[in-house]
């Protein structure tokens, strides 16, 4: 079975340069050491596993992998959005809505969930006070630690193949801590938004990729 890689290693460590660098910028970090702040983001791991806020984001997640036509997924289509993105700094709302259809996600059903998803990962930030980098770091590593909670639901009959299923779950759970990441850069003041469109937009495109790769496209 073919696979891509699985863990858009790139986006992340990428994301969290950007968030470390915001937080370096910032007036008050000059009294938080690193040690404290892995601390702070190792204690909450039980609390994040546990909470409301990692439930609906769990939930969220799995309804947009699952809102995927895997039968109508394809190559040209693929590339198609790809360059489609490539093209343009920013997208309107409709032009994201376009990128969704080439993917064959269902927009309803995306914009509905990431919508879940950025509440979730925002509200448990507030909750607990943490800094941007903190927020995506503990999440993220929270979400590789807990890969059977990210499920795939293809709507279609899928060959009883250990393989095929361990690459779904895989895709999935890459899927939510990238996304994950994305939205705690979505936070960070005058570039935030900017930030977390194009992460957001890689995401999506990486979890088609990825998911093709499963199937041997």
């Amino acid at each position: 079975m073919k696979k891509r890689s699985l863990f858009s290693s790139g986006i992340i460590a990428f994301s969290c340069m950007v968030l470390l660098f915001a937080a370096c910028t910032k007036n008050n970090s000059a009294g938080t050491s690193k040690q404290n702040a892995l601390k702070q983001t190792t204690d909450l791991s039980d609390a994040l596993v546990k909470s409301p806020e990692f439930s609906d984001f769990v939930k969220a997640t799995n309804n947009i992998v699952s809102a995927v036509d895997f039968s109508a997924i394809n190559l040209n289509d693929a590339k198609a959005a790809k360059a489609f993105t490539a093209a343009k700094p920013a997208l309107t709302k409709q032009e994201y809505t376009q990128v969704l259809q080439l993917q064959h996600i269902n927009p309803v059903v995306y914009f509905t969930n990431s919508s879940i998803q950025q509440k979730a990962v925002k509200d448990f930030q507030g909750k607990y006070k943490l800094s941007d980098e903190q927020n995506a770091s503990l999440w993220q590593s929270v979400i590789m630690r807990n890969q059977s909670m990210f499920t795939v639901n293809a709507k279609l009959q899928l060959p009883n193949i250990s393989g095929l299923i361990t690459c779904l779950t895989d895709t999935a759970t890459t899927f939510a801590a990238t996304t994950a990441v994305c939205i705690a850069l979505k936070q960070i003041p005058i570039i935030g938004q900017q930030l977390y469109e194009a992460c957001e937009t890689d995401a999506v495109n990486t979890l088609i990729d990825n998911l093709m790769g499963c199937f041997g496209f």
